[in-house]
């Protein structure tokens, strides 16, 4: 399954941890983001979708 968080701060991070160490397959968005939600997200495994929109499309669940 595959899940879009919208804003992997401290917390959002954490939470796309856990949804990856559960198997879950989880993007995010980094236009608008600072180099510092960037770097998290890159740490947690997070995958850039690139655009708002091709995280909806590629996104079963969007979480917030």
């Amino acid at each position: 399954m595959a899940i879009g968080l919208l804003h992997p701060g401290e917390m959002g991070s954490a939470v796309g941890e856990d949804l990856l160490a559960a198997g879950r397959h989880v993007l995010w968005v980094s236009t608008g983001r600072s180099a510092e939600t960037a770097a998290r997200a890159e740490q947690a495994g997070l995958e850039d979708a690139g655009t708002m929109e091709e995280l909806a499309r590629r996104s079963e669940l969007i979480l917030s």
